[in-house]
């Protein structure tokens, strides 16, 4: 699990959204291309973010061994995540989004127990959000990568991303705790605007 840890403001972002009915050709082919020349994994660790409907969403993460901590291939789980979490701006990440059930063996506490309702967004839901009911604040320890411990409390932002993905963790999106009568498709302006002709981009944009 990774989750930024400076502060960010909340907002539901309607840039998902883009007027055009399919990928063309011509980005089919660059794709096509790029994944053969930067060879682009097709297993996991993937470098895209997993979309709800894939079964490792609902799997609950094993612990990792201690013996496994700083081996080249958590440390390569844990550079895929910070690269994903990085190209997609997302303010957290668990390594099941990429297609990996494990993680560095969290446990959180509740510090306190008054939920706060505010609505969420995730990457493997893109574009749609909903108002989901969190505690005030948790504190997260676990391991990093050099398998060191590491604490993290957090209230407010920074406290909900916490929560949102020890769910994940745990096999759980937040459409389980969600208040479902906010759920909503982000988009639904641009999409009576344009006659439905939309689309969600479930790739990343190139930084300029």
């Amino acid at each position: 699990m990774l989750a930024a840890k400076q502060k960010y403001s909340l907002k539901l972002n309607k840039g998902n959204f883009y007027v055009k009915m399919t990928i063309s050709i011509y980005r089919r082919l660059g794709l096509g291309l790029q994944r053969v020349l930067k060879k682009i994994p097709t297993e996991p660790p993937f470098t895209h973010v997993c979309q709800v409907g894939d079964p490792v969403l609902r799997c609950k993460s094993g612990e990792i061994p201690r013996k496994d901590f700083c081996t080249p291939h958590l440390n390569h789980i844990v550079s895929c995540m910070k690269k994903v979490m990085n190209d997609y701006n997302v303010l957290g990440l668990s390594a099941c989004q990429i297609g990996v059930p494990v993680i560095i063996n969290p446990e959180m506490k509740v510090i306190s127990y008054n939920k706060v309702m505010r609505p969420e967004q995730c990457a493997s839901l893109k574009g749609y959000s909903a108002v989901v009911p969190r505690y005030a604040a948790v504190d997260v320890t676990g391991y990093d990568e050099d398998g060191k411990n590491v604490s993290l409390e957090g209230s407010g932002l920074l406290g909900r991303v916490l929560q949102h993905e020890m769910d994940h963790i745990n096999g759980k999106l937040y459409i389980d705790c969600m208040d479902s009568k906010t759920f909503q498709n982000d988009g639904w302006q641009v999409i009576n605007k344009y006659n439905g002709a939309v689309s969600i981009h479930y790739l990343y944009e190139t930084r300029k």
